[in-house]
């Protein structure tokens, strides 16, 4: 092989590291900075989070929860994929200023589609129900749960609380 052909080879072998590079890290790269701006994007969606493990899924949840608080697909998200690290994210959101206006619309018995999700991930992963009422969920939470084994806290086939609410 002379060294045309080796120069020929190396760049080859460039091309294919860079483009390993860009399908293998871009995507959680990408969802590490843009949590919430992407995480619906069905083209990466399909490219990387459906191949993800589950805990780097619940990963993403907890992060973008903690920065906006409220995020649907997020809510949605925990209720297959939470685990006793959820719950204290999910009560803190429910109890954040973003859910206020909306907690407090339910009076009615309805309730925002998003923040039925959250209620609804609570409900899965710790078998109790104290529906919008976020105190009460704190006060389970420190006084019984925190206690539970991390075995206590996987989803749980519920009924939503928004029914024939269908995604």
């Amino acid at each position: 092989m002379n060294e045309k052909e080796r120069g020929v080879m190396s760049r080859r072998r460039k091309i294919v590291i860079a483009i390993i590079i860009a399908v293998v890290v871009t995507p959680p790269i990408l969802y590490w900075l843009f949590p919430r701006e992407i995480i619906g994007l069905l083209a990466l969606e399909k490219f990387w989070f459906k191949r993800a493990p589950d805990w780097e899924k619940r990963r993403l949840a907890h992060r973008t929860i903690r920065r906006y608080h409220e995020d649907h697909d997020c809510f949605l998200l925990l209720i297959d994929y939470g685990n006793k690290q959820s719950v204290p994210i999910l009560i803190e959101a429910l109890a954040s200023d973003e859910a206020k206006p909306a907690i407090a619309a339910s009076a009615d018995g309805s309730i925002l589609c998003t923040w039925g999700h959250c209620i609804d991930a609570l409900r899965s992963l710790t078998g109790e129900d104290f529906s919008v009422d976020h105190e009460a969920w704190k006060r389970w939470w420190e006084s019984e749960g925190i206690a539970l084994p991390d075995e206590h806290f996987y989803p749980r086939k519920v009924e939503s609380v928004q029914p024939g609410n269908q995604h």
